[in-house]
Order: structure tokens, then C-alpha cells, then sequence
């Protein structure tokens, strides 16, 4: 055994685990056989921080698709609704500035 090896490091079932680790290892060390000494383990909290990790990710990701659908939409009606109302507000100031004067021209005229 080398210094720093825990027997437990590597269980059975995380042999191929092991195999990767060591093929990052430089040439010399996977030659001589020296063991890691990082210890490995993969425990509930692990886990726990990985999905989690992946579901604030996911959520963040749905969050600002739909906040970002929301605001265009939002917008856009809001957009369409003030361009209307001052669309209609100008048309109709202007067909009464018009028919106003015209009116006053042919009532003069006659």
C-alpha cells in the first residue's frame, strides 16, 4: 500500500470511477500503481447537491422563458391598446379640425 490509500476509497461498484481518475494521472504514476489521494465517495448529500444543483438550473431556465414570454406579451398589448387609443384620439381631433373648418368655410361662402 502507498501512503495516503484508503481501502475505502474505491469500492467495487466504483472501479470504472477509479480507472477514469487514474487515466488522468501522469504516465509514471499509472505505472508505479500509486493510488490517488483524493478520496472518492458518492453519498446522499451528493446527490442531494447535484439534483439540486440541476433544478435551480431547470427552474431558472423555465422561470425566464416565461417571465420573458410574459413581458413581451404584456408589452406588446399594452403597446397595441396606447397606439390605438392615441391613433384614435388623433384621427378624430383631426377629422373635427377639418369638418370644423370646412363646415365654417361653407357656412361663410354661403
Amino acid at each position: 500500500m502507498t501512503a495516503g490509500y484508503c481501502p475505502h476509497t474505491f469500492p467495487d461498484a466504483e472501479e470504472p470511477a477509479r480507472s477514469l481518475f487514474l487515466s488522468f494521472l501522469p504516465r509514471s504514476r499509472r505505472e508505479t500503481g500509486a493510488e490517488p489521494e483524493v478520496h472518492v465517495h458518492y453519498t446522499t448529500a451528493t446527490n442531494v447537491i447535484i439534483v439540486t444543483d440541476i433544478n435551480v438550473i431547470i427552474v431558472t431556465a423555465i422561470n425566464v422563458i416565461i417571465v420573458t414570454a410574459f413581458n413581451v406579451f404584456i408589452v406588446t398589448a399594452i403597446n397595441v391598446i396606447i397606439v390605438t387609443v392615441i391613433n384614435v384620439f388623433i384621427v378624430t381631433a383631426i377629422n373635427v379640425i377639418i369638418v370644423t373648418v370646412i363646415n365654417v368655410f361653407i357656412v361663410t361662402a354661403l
